[in-house]
């Protein structure tokens, strides 16, 4: 790992900037990637990494850094391949302590996939929550997958939709094949499926705590999902969603 004497290694000093800035000359920095800038005490002249949670990155130099912005030159593309070829979904029912959200956007965005739904379920206290407290847990959660992107190293953020109830997704927009974690009867062993063909994309549907209600799976099934099991284990809904997008990213996608 290569690092100066300020012990600032060089593969932390990535941020992520707006496209409209990436495509700038000189590019401005300011937000978040200003704060992360001053953080890691970076300087006029260092090399820094900039990306648009869209697929481009850059190698750029940094020629200003003033307290409220700084600005910077590009130098070259980079274009190494990094995301997977699998474009992965996930809807998740958030969990009953909708906190728990946090670490699962973590994980998901670092093993990654490219959209999370977060769906109210029957058996979600979500329900009861107001729609400006959503709200706010919405925004907080892109926050944590654009962070998530940058500690990676991947190059999009993933899409992270409103949370809304489960009866109201847009069906036609969710890839196929869908995959409803559920391990009750007549469901077929993951690892199965995983032995088809691999498709160019794929949903992966997580329950809350308890499994989804009899009505959410019926929908489900009726929408085409087709419900999926990984052993005899019981998982916890934030354990779930990991462990079964990391075995398509393993076999369908570039994990491992």
């Amino acid at each position: 790992m290569n690092a100066d004497s300020d012990g600032c290694s060089r593969d932390r000093r990535r941020l992520c900037v707006p496209a409209e800035a990436l495509a700038s000359e000189p590019i401005p920095i300011t937000g978040t990637a200003l704060r992360h800038l001053q953080v890691l005490r970076l300087r006029t002249g260092d090399e820094v990494r900039l990306f648009d949670g869209q697929g481009r990155e850059i190698l750029a130099r940094l020629t200003s850094v003033t307290p409220g912005r700084a600005l910077a030159t590009h130098l070259h593309d980079l274009d190494r391949a990094v995301e997977s070829p699998l474009d992965c979904w996930v809807v998740q029912a958030i969990p009953v302590r909708p906190q728990r959200m946090d670490l699962l956007i973590r994980q998901l965005t670092e093993i990654g996939v490219a959209a999370i739904l977060p769906v109210l379920s029957e058996r979600s206290q979500s329900f009861a929550r107001p729609d400006d407290a959503l709200r706010k847990r919405h925004q907080r959660w892109e926050r944590i997958a654009a962070a998530a992107a940058e500690q990676s190293h991947r190059r999009i953020v993933p899409n992270i939709l409103p949370a809304g109830p489960l009866e109201e997704l847009q069906w036609d927009a969710v890839p196929a094949p869908m995959l409803l974690l559920h391990p009750g009867e007549g469901s077929r062993a993951l690892r199965e499926i995983c032995e088809e063909s691999p498709p160019q994309a794929v949903t992966m549907m997580i329950g809350p705590e308890g499994g989804w209600s009899q009505k959410e799976l019926t929908l489900m099934v009726s929408q085409g999902a087709e419900a999926v099991r990984m052993g005899h284990r019981v998982l916890r809904t934030e354990t779930a969603g990991v462990a079964a997008v990391s075995i398509l990213m393993h076999r369908w996608g570039d994990l491992g």
